[in-house]
């Protein structure tokens, strides 16, 4: 109850978007408005459905897990809080599951590259804006399972991305719903310490829930991969979008901010990088825990790549320059430096140097092979993926809400 008398106490505030004067003048202000009120409103049904949850645990996470694996019309009498929030695994008008199809083995062209990608791209990207970096730093998680999370997040990833996996009932499905819960359980925790609501808006709010579908695993992503030689055409590009753009959906995002082509996802990400505050020190930390701070998880993706090098490849320094280099390459000069990420030329010439070549393969295995193909080489590349970590880590990679 204190989340939510807290929140409306809030209501009244509707300033303190960084560079407001400059995002109005050079975007639509239509899209600047939408902006400025979704950076105070949060997932409404999910917040519910949370507090009912931590108010009725057993009962809660019972109707929770049934909703999940069967579907909402599945419970007799279900709790308002339940129907609510459940409404999206109604499959909006717009979804083209064809499309689905295709993105996902899109994304895993890049094959072994893929989950580097994920991880040294677009799981950084999230530390680069304040509103994500404080809310990890004042929550704890990400500073001490680090690793843990990152196998937890690299679990999310490949079984959302598996071909055929978004569908109700179906593993990424329940994940990627499981997340936007967890985010509401973070949300009440979050109304407990010290926040900037001036300058970051609300914690974990819909403008950020829908800019970050545009930014982290769509545009960052797509751009991230053709640094290492996968591009990515423009039919392509908008199968990458339109899977992202039903995650967010997923995610509960505001639809009237969820992009609904690459034009519009540029755009957002454009307005973010105007009004959003520059990386800060807590940005900074959780780049090096994560680059540094997950052994195990290295190991099991060396392991992936080439079980015969992973017998003289191991996590460490040497290792971890390289994934240095690779968010270096990525995101360019003046990011990485407000981020503290180290330099190192040799890395950054030998990533040059492969890097044409990378491109040449990736041609082939996108006009030599079929669809179906990609397809099938996706999934199999998700399981041995997805067993590797388990083999080396231990680790389901099952979210936990610590609620």
């Amino acid at each position: 109850m204190g989340n939510r008398s807290k929140l409306q106490a809030l209501d009244h505030i509707r300033f303190g978007l960084p560079n407001r004067d400059a995002a109005y003048l050079q975007f639509d202000q239509e899209l600047v408005k939408k902006y400025e009120k979704y950076r105070f409103e949060t997932d409404v049904a999910a917040d519910k459905l949370a507090i009912f949850i931590k108010e009725n645990p057993q009962q809660g996470w019972g109707l929770f897990e049934q909703a999940l694996a069967g579907g909402i019309n599945n419970i007799a009498n279900a709790p308002e809080e339940f129907r609510s929030f459940f409404e999206r695994e109604s499959v909006p008008d717009w979804l083209d599951w064809q499309q689905l199809e295709r993105a996902s083995a899109a994304i895993w062209r890049p094959g072994n590259l893929t989950l580097i990608i994920a991880a040294q791209a677009s799981m950084i990207a999230t530390y680069i804006a304040p509103q994500a970096s404080q809310s990890m730093d004042r929550t704890g998680e990400q500073m001490v399972r680090t690793e843990g999370r990152g196998i937890e997040t690299a679990t999310w990833f490949a079984q959302a991305t598996k071909p055929g996996n978004m569908k109700l009932g179906k593993e990424g499905y329940k994940l990627s719903v499981r997340v936007r819960l967890i985010h509401a359980f973070v949300r009440i925790n979050l109304a407990k310490v010290e926040w900037n609501y001036e300058a970051l808006g609300l914690p974990l709010n819909q403008e950020r829930n829908a800019t970050a579908i545009a930014f982290t695993f769509s545009s960052v992503f797509i751009d991230a991969a053709r640094k290492v030689g996968t591009h990515y055409n423009k039919t392509e590009r908008e199968d990458i979008y339109a899977f992202w753009r039903y995650m967010g959906y997923l995610l509960g995002a505001p639809e009237a901010l969820l992009m609904k082509n690459e034009e519009q996802a540029r755009t957002q990400c454009a307005l973010m990088a105007l009004t959003d505050l520059p990386p800060d020190a807590e940005g900074q930390c959780l780049t090096k825990l994560f680059t540094e701070q997950t052994p195990k998880l290295d190991d099991a993706l060396i392991k992936v790549a080439s079980p015969s090098a992973a017998k003289f490849i191991k996590s460490g320094p040497a290792f971890h320059a390289l994934k240095y280099a690779i968010t270096r390459r990525m995101f360019g000069d003046k990011i990485s430096d407000q981020l503290a990420i180290p330099r190192s030329a040799l890395w950054r010439l030998i990533l040059s140097s492969s890097t044409p070549f990378l491109y040449f393969f990736d041609q082939g295995k996108k006009y030599l092979g079929s669809q179906n193909s990609a397809r099938k080489s996706a999934i199999a590349r998700i399981d041995k993926t997805l067993n590797t970590i388990y083999e080396e880590t231990g680790d389901t990679g099952k979210l936990i809400d610590n609620s």
